[in-house]
């Protein structure tokens, strides 16, 4: 979200789109900064 929507404009949702699609083309430059923001700790719920 941070790299896509921080402190950016845009006018059009299809520039908005692109930028979108260019962050997930080059996810493998953020794997670091992703890492850090995901956890392990889930837990199972039952019924």
């Amino acid at each position: 979200k941070k790299q896509v929507l921080y402190n950016r404009y845009y006018e059009r949702f299809a520039e908005f789109r692109i930028a979108c699609k260019e962050f997930f083309a080059e996810l493998d430059l953020y794997a670091p900064q992703l890492r850090t923001l995901l956890a392990e700790n889930f837990q199972i719920i039952g019924n």
